[in-house]
């Protein structure tokens, strides 16, 4: 493989060089894979920077390694002009290069120390990257060649050159990350932030502001911390996960070899394919049933549940508010269906639309996050009352993760996530409040929401 890739560097560098403009240009090396795991490839390789992404169907999983090109920014509007300066350039490419990553909950809020690295939001187009569509398995390597002079070209060339023979090529067989994830880990120390008599006088709060204000509902989330006696293998983590949490999208963000941010959620932000935009809006919980004729009893039940109905109503109605400001045409095509996991079930309603002209990834980003499905409507008010009310800083959590190119993107809802630092792992959870919603009961499904999670520590 690396003879393959020096030998295809060495063949097409003149032409790249001769094809350059001054915002540079991306090129790509496509080979071909035997059947593998991305997670294997990430598990054993010490890059600082990885990802791993993988679809809600399963069909496509693709892990990253290294960086062709990093955007990363300490305030909100830096990193919109990053993110649309690369999505610009993207737009005179005719390669697939996509960018990976995400943001801050509240990007306006400074980031508490355990978030500090991740900045305002941090995004990674791979050096190397691997790609699985069903049974299609595919390598790409990646550079983004920038204008020079010939001597700086030939640091550029000798730079990547370098890159590809410290490329590892080895991995662990599948049956070690099987293995390894299989152990339970031990946690020697359990902090809950809040505790529950916390939560509840938070939820308390909440609900008299409902009384004395314009406020419909808030979403507050509760932050489980706990710390091992060696450090907790994030790769590892995600891959027990994955098991527990069918029917979800898997990500995981490494920035550096101190922080990573993983996941496996159920909800979708939007995805778009040319003009063509579609998001869902997913709410309302009920637990799933021991037996068949429970759970469908269950299903039924929050399907009439009038407080769960209307917490999810209310996060449709944005939904359609927004999808009216962003498209020409927009069509709710389902509506309090079911989406079914393995510990929970959910109301979910779907909608699709065709963007206007000029409306790009960062504008769809901007009007729907944070959905009232993780933040609450009003979506000024409940913003503030939640930096008020919660003990922590979300940072990632409930924040828009996915990936973006020039012609397609999608962004997922960072819930059902963890903060893997060392030895320690903050796992994260929040439950929609209404008026009449009982704090012990939400507490309740905090606990269900965390529950794959909590599953893998013993």
């Amino acid at each position: 493989m690396t003879d393959s890739l020096r030998h295809t560097i060495e063949t097409h560098w003149r032409g790249w060089c001769d094809a350059l403009d001054q915002d540079g240009q991306w090129i790509q090396i496509h080979l071909p894979l035997p059947e593998t795991t991305p997670l294997r490839w990430l598990q054993t390789h010490p890059h600082m920077q990885a990802f791993y992404w993988s679809s809600r169907d399963g069909h496509t999983e693709v892990a990253g390694i290294g960086a062709a090109d990093v955007l990363s920014a300490d305030s909100h509007r830096a990193l919109l002009a990053a993110l649309r300066q690369a999505k610009q350039r993207l737009s005179t490419s005719s390669l697939p290069v996509h960018y990976y990553g995400g943001a801050r909950f509240a990007p306006s809020v400074a980031p508490a120390p355990e978030w500090a690295d991740f900045g305002t939001g941090h995004f990674v187009a791979p050096r190397f990257a691997f790609r699985r569509d069903k049974d299609q398995h595919l390598f790409v390597f990646q550079a983004l060649l920038q204008p020079s002079t010939a001597e700086g070209l030939a640091r550029q060339k000798d730079t990547l050159l370098q890159e590809v023979d410290a490329f590892s090529w080895d991995a662990h067989p599948e049956s070690y990350l099987q293995a390894t994830a299989n152990d339970p880990l031990q946690a020697l120390e359990r902090v809950e932030v809040p505790e529950q008599d916390g939560w509840e006088t938070q939820l308390q709060h909440a609900l008299k502001s409902f009384e004395e204000s314009a406020l419909q509902k808030i979403v507050l989330a509760r932050r489980l911390a706990l710390r091992f006696q060696t450090p907790v293998s994030p790769t590892q983590l995600l891959h027990a996960l994955k098991k527990r949490a069918e029917g979800t999208y898997s990500f995981l963000f490494q920035i550096d070899t101190k922080n990573t941010f993983l996941g496996a959620t159920p909800e979708l932000l939007f995805r778009r394919h040319g003009q063509i935009v579609e998001s869902e809006a997913l709410a309302g919980t009920r637990s799933r049933g021991k037996t068949p004729e429970e759970d469908e009893a269950l299903g039924r039940e929050l399907l009439e549940t009038e407080k769960e109905v209307h917490e999810h109503q209310i996060v449709l109605e944005v939904l359609t508010e927004h999808f009216a400001e962003l498209c020409h045409t927009y069509k709710v095509e389902t509506q309090l269906a079911l989406r079914k996991l393995r510990h929970i079930q959910h109301l979910l309603s779907t909608i699709h639309g065709e963007i206007k002209e000029d409306v790009d990834d960062f504008t769809i980003l901007q009007t729907l996050h944070p959905t009232p499905a993780v933040g609450g409507r009003p979506r000024g008010q409940a913003l503030e009352l939640i930096q008020q009310l919660e003990p922590f800083d979300r940072g990632w959590y409930a924040a828009p993760v996915g990936w973006f190119g020039a012609d397609a993107a999608e962004f997922v809802v960072g819930i059902r996530s963890a903060l893997v630092q060392g030895k320690q792992v903050s796992l994260y959870a929040g439950a929609g409040i209404v008026p009449g919603s009982d704090p012990t009961h939400e507490w309740v499904e905090t606990e269900k929401k965390l529950t794959p999670f909590v599953e893998l520590f013993s």
